[in-house]
């Protein structure tokens, strides 16, 4: 019973924490985490547990729903711009997670409640099927482990859309970008330094 009251409260920390409006620039790594510390304290965490970049999983939420917790691919609009007729996948939220590799995740962590519109979730989220997917095959780049998110793990190389790959290309060029503005982020020194302990190692990119 006490463990069950302990998920339950820590769950409910992680859905709070990730109640958030999308930020409005989301090219600098340190804004976006000064404006919301509490995305940076569990970035920390999940980097810790999965052994996935912090610059890694920014840069795909970046690209994938800009940040946007409702965002969703639309296919064809009712009311252009506003509203949707028909989506073109069950992607939803920040990570653009599909219904069946959230479900998927939620099996393999059924003592968490997670939400594909909490930002916190798509953290573990993203770090869970990188770790599962995509790390657990060996060192990989940001742009080969985007194409295992992106495409699923057993997609053929030679079936891989040049769109595709091109997105990859800037996912690879943000997470560059993130990870030297996260190396002089001076009140992110502080916070690990005193709260979480230090950082993961960086993957080489």
């Amino acid at each position: 019973m006490q463990r069950l009251l302990f998920v339950f409260l820590s769950s409910m920390v992680f859905l709070l924490a990730g109640c958030s409006q999308p930020p409005k620039v989301i090219n600098n790594a340190c804004d976006i985490l000064s404006l919301h510390p509490t995305w940076y304290r569990y970035h920390v965490h999940f980097a810790h547990k999965y052994s996935v970049p912090i610059p890694t999983v920014m840069a795909i939420i970046a690209l994938e729903s800009g940040f946007n917790p409702q965002a969703r691919p639309v296919k064809s609009w009712l009311v252009k711009n506003y509203i949707p007729w028909e989506y073109a996948s069950s992607s939803y939220g920040y990570s653009q997670a599909t219904n069946a590799a959230w479900n998927d995740f939620q099996r393999a962590n059924p003592y968490s409640i997670y939400t594909r519109g909490d930002y916190v979730s798509s953290v573990a989220f993203i770090s869970w099927y990188l770790s599962t997917y995509a790390v657990s095959k060996g060192k990989m780049r940001v742009d080969e482990q985007y194409i295992i998110y992106h495409d699923g793990p057993n997609k053929e190389a030679h079936a891989i859309a040049p769109a595709t790959r091109n997105y990859a290309n800037k996912v690879l060029s943000l997470a560059n970008t993130y990870e030297a503005q996260l190396r002089q982020c001076g009140y992110l020194s502080w916070s690990q330094m005193w709260l979480f302990g230090p950082l993961p190692s960086f993957a080489e990119y």
